[in-house]
């Protein structure tokens, strides 16, 4: 049925491949790790867009889909147009133990009889989830069978370990359930909480249970839970998906007032006021973890139980897991050696789990000792043993640290194998990963290796390197990992003796006091710090000393997705994820869904940028594979047309630093596929003068190519310096492209060969560097979209579509949709920024409407400073230096008619704020609370006089770092009294809710009851770990500051240590 009107669609079941249709998708995980799909759809479907159908169909499991072996099985229930609500209902998947259907010949589909619609029946009233009140019954408990007494486990699902049920339970009960085999601490079974209806903003909740600890040997562990952000004791994890959010919000609840038995039960219990942030979520996920790895989970009586009345006079616990860092001397005992288990002394592999690779014991160790580790089963170089260090409080900024160990490598048959560790950026000897886990989401990662290593392939080696925190590791840290790898695929590694230890000087050894680092991003970020305007991957940790030419060697090296896709992020797509089955059988690839266009990808920001030389040459290899996204069958292509768009590519954008963008095509007329559909990419890439232009401030690879709708997979991708010099000038590129191109053999890139990319071959054309052009009069190409192109355009966290009729009915409009939050809409970068000198003075105007049938915020008030409601201009500025700022254009003289056509115009001034050192600038049009829109009439005009010149289209681009400042910035020549006589409207707190302009400052804030001198609320700051830590507001209009004017700041305010004892101050 339609999402929007509630009305039945109309779909076709006899087209050969529909997608209008109702299908199944039917997914065998096998044991080798791979996954295949067969897809399910019924033909003899007689259609009824107003009533109930019946989906019938047959799978069989023959050999072929059985092969080897499968772990599980997975049904997919899907179709139907985009947009659409899908009802389903009495789902079967039933044995069919005797004559299974005639298959007719014809057309390969069971030859039953047509299977009849049920009686035409009208849909049902869909009644929205946020109207729904929720009752008692349905909220008070929320995990059935929580004393575990039928023995049933079928609620919960593990997360790196297994459950099941001990006897006897709490208090001599039959059952507790047993979560063990959990290899870290954040090991352990979860459930999914539902209805979701009920987890709404303020509800309050109790999060109890009854609860052991237990060693391999089944003793009861001792844990002390009176610590902020303990590990070793239960804990509840809550990890929350939200509609129109990237990414999982996670959080964990503690129970820090427990009294813990190591030989009996303990009760947790807790209190919880369910914050924005947790409400109305799309999945709720609870998981019981805590705990050293290798112990056992015993849990029983678990409620999650919703209060409808009184809540319950309890300090809440839930808390971000921050370690204090301004109340520990790093030299302390406990934090010599933060490796607790580095000897294997004891025989077992306790405190170490493996990387993509199996852990056990191997003897003798270094000098004739015991034991040592060993990692076997390595798929990758990256594979190997990995240990959590702690505690966290002891890494701190500007301590000096030595990592070391004893290390071989073995071959399969136990031969010592040779590596060399002066290679800048070796993978074939020991190393290690660092892995700092951000309280953001962020992980922060650093390959340290030791160049000064004398290598000797049969006998033992010592690693040694040393490593200065700096802000950048430690700022917000939450968790340190540490990875020992290297070597070889296959090979094993054997470890001793090793040590994370604290040093107090540097050693003179020049290579690895500024160790390999490659800092990563990865993708799961907290929605309360997602940026609007997604970063680039610039590292903000290199080594002090300027990059040589061994630094620029290997600027990609087998980027293979082994691990996850960190540093890459997609491009002009829905999304990027690990796909199982990589190049050649390998384990995983890159994987890029939801392609809108044949430059839909994924892109990766390239650092240093001194590595980029004027004459140079980079050779650029991987292996890509096409595939249909419905059907899943492979996709080839021919790639000798000399414009080819449907094969396998890599566009280059470099950015100067005056906003000028640089775009170079590569495409290898060789390529072929093989019989699995993987083709081999090989190409040469001339750095040019042109490429660099003023000196970049970024250069991206943007890996594409492929019909729309088309799944991209891309593996083993390498980028290197080659000595293959070009023997003409580099910046001399033929514009003429060949008509045909050899089919044999891939073709190098080489300057001679190389055609430079024209307008017409880009989504957005490249702007000119003709000094005779200025395309300064309209910014904004194209703004009334009449021939239907949305090309310039792109989108932050939402969609866009042509959208017809336009405004006074014209041919078509712009439509955003899909949008999950007031500040995200159609975006466009503003090029060239030498348009915008100081003084200028610009035009901003459009025509908007709230979307037809759209849900959301449409009571816009344009006289409001700051309202969510009303339409809004942002820009977002990136400057040089790596910061940004965010600025806010409102039109306070509209008038606003909620069923039809607005008008948007705003005059603003170019001041020095604005522009200097400015890089990228990118309006985004957006307001309308989270309404869908529609956009006509767009102008950005430059009201001075200008010569009449051509426009030029400009990709989109997006910059590097936004602050959290939120400046309103209002087309005024002197600032209102009402407008800044009180600039904080909220600060009495009576509202009793925290407003978007409040923030946590490396705490957590909330409001509570009595405030000052009996007033309902006050606002609370909590979970402080130093005293700069507290509440932040965002204060508009900036233009209210100026130079020389008095401003009175004055708040109530009381101190109180965590027992609630008033704290008296000098």
């Amino acid at each position: 049925f339609d999402e929007r009107s509630g009305g039945g669609l109309e779909c076709n079941p006899l087209n050969g491949d529909y997608l209008d249709c109702p299908f199944a998708r039917v997914g065998i995980n096998k044991n080798d790790g791979t996954r295949e799909y067969s897809f399910l759809r019924d033909h003899s479907m007689e259609w009824n867009k107003d009533g109930w159908n019946k989906f019938s169909q047959y799978f069989t499991f023959t050999d072929e889909v059985t092969e080897g072996g499968f772990e599980s099985v997975i049904v997919y229930i899907m179709g139907g147009a985009r947009g659409s609500g899908l009802l389903i209902d009495d789902i079967k998947w039933e044995w069919i133990t005797t004559d299974f259907p005639t298959l007719s010949p014809s057309t390969g589909y069971p030859s039953i009889e047509p299977t009849t619609s049920s009686p035409t029946t009208p849909f049902p009233t869909l009644v929205p989830t946020d109207s729904i009140m929720p009752t008692s019954d349905l909220c008070v408990l929320m995990i059935p069978n929580g004393d575990a007494e039928s023995g049933d486990i079928s609620q919960f699902k593990t997360f790196r370990s297994n459950i099941g049920v001990s006897s006897p339970g709490y208090g001599g009960s039959k059952y507790a359930f047993r979560s063990y085999n959990r290899d870290r601490w954040k090991s352990g079974p979860y459930v999914k909480l539902a209805p979701l209806h009920c987890m709404t903003e303020g509800s309050f909740w109790e999060v109890s249970f009854q609860t052991r600890v237990l060693d391999r040997n089944g003793r009861g562990v001792n844990c002390d839970p009176s610590r902020i952000t303990y590990r070793d004791c239960p804990l509840v994890q809550l990890k929350i998906k939200k509609e129109g959010v990237d990414g999982v919000y996670e959080t964990f609840i503690r129970d820090n007032t427990m009294n813990w038995s190591p030989t009996h039960w303990n009760t947790f219990k807790t209190y919880l006021t369910l914050p924005p942030e947790l409400s109305n979520p799309t999945e709720f996920m609870v998981t019981f973890v805590g705990g050293d790895p290798g112990t056992t989970l015993l849990l029983d009586n678990v409620v999650w139980s919703r209060y409808d009345s009184q809540f319950p006079s309890l300090t809440p616990t839930l808390t971000p897991t921050v370690a204090p860092t301004d109340s520990i001397n790093p030299t302390e005992n406990y934090c010599v050696n933060l490796v607790s288990h580095g000897g294997a002394e004891s025989g077992t592999i306790e405190g170490w789990q493996g990387e993509m690779s199996s852990v056990g014991m191997s003897d003798p160790g270094y000098g004739n000792s015991e034991y040592a580790y060993r990692a076997y089963n390595r798929r990758r170089w990256k594979s190997g043993i990995s240990t959590t260090l702690g505690p966290t409080r002891c890494l701190q900024e500007g301590t000096y640290w030595h990592m070391s160990f004893k290390v071989r490598i073995l071959d399969g048959n136990g031969n010592g194998v040779n590596c060399d560790p002066s290679k800048y950026d070796y993978t074939d000897c020991p190393l290690v990963m660092l892995n700092v886990e951000k309280n953001d989401g962020v992980t922060y990662s650093l390959v340290i290796r030791d160049h000064n290593m004398d290598w000797a392939p049969n006998d033992w080696n010592s690693f040694d390197a040393w490593l200065t925190l700096t802000p950048d590791i430690t700022d917000a840290a939450k968790e340190f990992t540490i990875i020992v790898a290297g070597g070889e695929t296959q090979t094993d590694l054997i470890l001793d003796n090793i040590s994370w230890s604290i040093s107090t000087q540097h050693p003179s050894v020049a290579p690895t006091t500024n160790p390999t680092v490659f800092p990563t991003i990865l993708p799961t970020l907290s929605p309360s710090f997602v940026p609007s305007i997604i970063p680039t991957m610039v590292p903000s940790f290199i080594p002090t000393d300027s990059p040589t030419r061994t630094h620029c060697i290997e600027m990609i090296y087998d980027a293979d997705a082994e691990d996850d896709v960190s540093g890459w992020i997609p491009f002009e797509a829905d999304d990027l994820i690990v796909h199982t089955t990589g190049y050649g059988g390998s384990r995983n690839a890159f994987k890029i869904l939801g392609r809108t266009a044949w430059t839909s990808g994924m892109t990766k920001n390239l650092t240093p940028l001194t590595c980029f030389v004027d004459g140079d040459v980079y050779h650029i290899s991987f292996k890509a594979r096409l595939f249909d996204e419905t059907s899943g069958n492979t996709i080839r292509c021919q790639a000798n047309n000399a414009e080819y768009k449907d094969c396998p590519m890599v566009w280059v954008r470099a950015t100067d630093s005056t906003g000028y963008t640089h775009n170079t095509i590569l495409r290898d007329y060789g390529m072929s596929f093989d019989s699995d559909g993987w083709a081999s990419f090989e190409g040469d890439l001339a750095i040019t003068a042109e490429m660099i232009g003023a000196g970049l401030v970024s250069f991206n690879l943007n890996f594409a190519g492929g019909t729309a709708g088309s799944v991209l997979l891309i593996d083993d991708v390498s980028m290197h310096i080659t000595t293959a010099f070009p023997t003409t000038s580099p910046s001399v590129l033929p514009t003429a492209l060949p008509t045909n191109a050899p089919t044999s053999g891939p073709t190098p890139f080489h300057p001679t060969t190389v055609p430079s990319i024209t307008p017409s071959d880009l989504p957005s054309a490249v702007p000119s560097q003709d000094p005779t052009m200025d395309p300064c009069r309209h910014m904004i190409p194209n703004g009334d979209f009449e021939d239907g192109d949305i090309s310039a355009w792109g989108a932050s966290r939402s969609r866009i579509r042509e959208f017809s009729p336009g405004y006074e009915g014209s041919n078509f409009a712009l439509e955003s949709y899909r949008r999950g939050r007031w500040n995200v809409g159609p975006q466009i970068e503003l090029n060239p920024l030498s348009c915008m000198p100081v003084e200028t003075m610009f035009f901003v105007s459009f025509k908007i409407r709230v979307a037809d049938g759209s849900a959301g915020g449409v009571d816009c008030n344009p006289s409001e400073t700051d309202s969510k409601e009303c339409p809004v201009v942002i820009l977002d500025i990136a400057r040089t230096d790596g910061t940004g700022e965010r600025l806010y254009l409102r039109d306070h003289n509209m008038v606003w008619d909620p069923n039809g056509w607005n008008s948007f115009g705003v005059h603003f001034p170019i001041t020095p704020s604005i522009i200097d050192s400015a890089t990228v600038i990118v309006a985004t049009i957006a307001g309308l609370g989270k309404s869908d829109f529609y956009l006509d009439d767009i102008v950005w005009l430059k009201t001075t006089q200008m010569p009449t010149l051509s426009p030029s289209e400009v990709p989109t681009l997006l910059p590097s770092n936004v602050p959290t400042v939120e400046p309103t910035l209002i087309p005024s020549s002197s600032p209102t009294p009402d407008q800044c006589d009180h600039m904080i409207r909220d600060g009495d707190a009576e509202s009793g809710e925290i407003t978007s302009r409040w923030h946590a400052l490396s705490s957590s804030i909330d409001v509570i009851s009595p405030g000052y001198d009996g007033s309902n609320y006050a606002y609370m700051a909590y979970n402080r770990w130093a005293w700069d830590n507290g509440i932040e507001r965002d204060i508009t209009p900036s233009h209210c500051f100026a130079e020389g004017t008095y401003w009175n700041v004055k708040f109530k305010v009381k101190l109180y240590n965590e027992d609630g004892q008033d704290i008296v101050c000098d």
